[in-house]
């Protein structure tokens, strides 16, 4: 498997404090209620993010009151290491993957209405992924994801290895090669096994997406 580079230690109690204090990154504004894409309503989940959770500049202080009015439930966040949390609205099959500046750094869904830009969804054979894009950039991370089969990503680069902070799509796909859930956002975080690393020591507390699909 590819390495990746090191990453820097950070008291996991922070995340939980700073989500409480409601603080936010530097970088584009609140998304506001009413805004022309909401995460429930979007269909689009693209490398960058899915609706108002952009890849980078967002945190889920930022969106909570606008992803509350727009119908969506309170996030659940569970620090998984000393530097990456979890955010989930298990309701939703949505969860952020949070690193140490409250940053959204990936998106994960399991609801089948939300589709990449190239129309691929959950319930599709991940053989799709290899018909609308370049063959070469379709190839998997890990040899076993949450749902049993490969975890696959769509390289913007392939035959390299991946710069850290690179965004691209992944998918969890099932032992009969059905894709399961969407991850999208940065490298090295959508290539984990449980997001925020290879092996959570929190499943139990955290629930969906840390439940294994058999």
């Amino acid at each position: 498997m590819r390495t990746t580079a090191r990453r820097r230690s950070w008291p996991a109690a922070l995340v939980v404090a700073g989500l409480a204090m409601g603080a936010c990154s530097a970088g584009e504004p609140a998304p506001q209620a009413g805004a022309e894409v909401a995460p429930y309503t979007a269909t689009t989940i693209r490398a960058e993010g899915l609706g108002p959770f952009t890849v980078g500049d967002v945190t889920p202080a930022d969106v909570a009151p606008w992803h509350l009015e727009q119908g969506g439930q309170a996030f659940d966040t569970v620090p998984q290491t000393e530097n990456c949390a979890l955010a989930t609205d298990r309701a939703a099959q949505l969860a952020l993957v949070v690193d140490q500046d409250q940053a959204v750094v990936a998106v994960v869904t399991g609801n089948p209405s939300i589709r990449t830009g190239e129309g691929i969804g959950v319930g599709d054979p991940v053989d799709r992924l290899a018909s609308v894009h370049d063959p070469d950039a379709v190839h998997a991370v890990q040899a076993t994801s949450q749902s049993g089969g490969p975890l696959v990503v769509v390289d913007p680069a392939p035959g390299q290895e991946p710069v850290r902070g690179t965004r691209m799509l992944a998918f969890d796909t099932s032992l009969d090669g059905t894709i399961t859930r969407i991850r999208a956002g940065a490298w090295p975080w959508v290539s984990y096994l449980d997001h925020c690393s290879d092996l959570s020591t929190r499943p139990d507390e955290t629930g969906w997406p840390l439940t294994r699909d058999r």
